[in-house]
């Protein structure tokens, strides 16, 4: 991966964790999960809304850079079984 695509993908990933942090901890915060306190509720579920987006981004990223640069063979039989790999 060239630096250019490098500075492309960790500018995308950490505006999504940014933004993910943010709304899932609001919600967290209103919500008072963890010992009743607002502001480690705010962390702890800011923290797995934005790692858990940041991660679903990053895969989606990844796996398109990986597919674009394989055949058709191999396209289809990805399509066809991915399936199994989900499930695994």
């Amino acid at each position: 991966m060239a630096k250019k695509k490098r500075i492309e993908y960790l500018i995308c990933t950490l505006s999504v964790a940014i933004s993910g942090f943010l709304i899932y901890g609001s919600i967290g915060a209103m919500s008072r999960f963890i010992n009743g306190s607002a502001i480690q509720s705010f962390f702890a579920i800011g923290c797995l809304g934005g790692f858990g987006f940041s991660a679903v981004v990053s895969t989606i990223i990844l796996s398109v850079d990986f597919f674009k640069k394989r055949g058709l063979a191999f396209k289809v039989v990805a399509a066809v079984l991915w399936p199994i790999t989900f499930a695994a």
